[in-house]
């Protein structure tokens, strides 16, 4: 049973990077590289929480969670400066942007829920490295975002950053 799962996720991912090298190149060449690096980078942030909630790996990280952290950090931080130059260097389609806007929150979100399995400081260090691609998108695409809508992005970022930071202050004993 476990085989086949890893054998489906293996397959998961040869197919979608097989996808990403055979697709159509000139139409909505940033909106398919943002979903495969957001789609990597939830690839890679899941094996590092199973690793955490293995019992081998899950001893070896709780002994060395400063290593661990620093590098889902580094891991992170890869894929946010990746999303970061594939939203400013490639061609603009104007037709994805509230798609891109959307993947962008929600990859955030879900990054730090991905991060927080492992350690809470790492999780908002992460929103924070999120935060910073997602102003950096809405800035770069000011005119074609209207401001009710780059308004309320911010807003739903603030509250999900709230709650991230209130859930850390709870789990510290005082």
């Amino acid at each position: 049973m476990e085989e086949s799962k890893s054998s489906d996720h293996i397959s998961f991912v040869l197919i979608s990077l097989l996808m990403y090298r055979y697709m159509d190149n000139d139409k909505d060449k940033r909106f398919k590289q943002v979903v495969v690096t957001t789609m990597n980078l939830f690839l890679v942030l899941v094996i590092f929480a199973a690793m955490n909630i293995s019992s081998y790996f899950g001893k070896f990280m709780a002994e060395h969670d400063t290593f661990v952290m620093l590098i889902l950090l580094a891991v992170v931080l890869f894929f946010q400066v990746v999303l970061d130059i594939t939203l400013h260097n490639v061609s603009n389609n104007h037709n994805n942007t509230f798609i891109i806007l959307y993947i962008l929150v929600l990859s955030s979100v879900i990054s730090s829920i991905e991060v927080s399995l492992i350690s809470q400081t790492a999780a908002i260090i992460t929103f924070i490295l999120c935060y910073i691609t997602l102003t950096r998108f809405v800035i770069f695409n000011s005119q074609e975002i209207p401001n009710e809508i780059e308004g309320l992005t911010m807003g739903i970022w603030l509250v999900i950053l709230m709650f991230t930071v209130s859930d850390v202050m709870k789990s510290i004993p005082i």
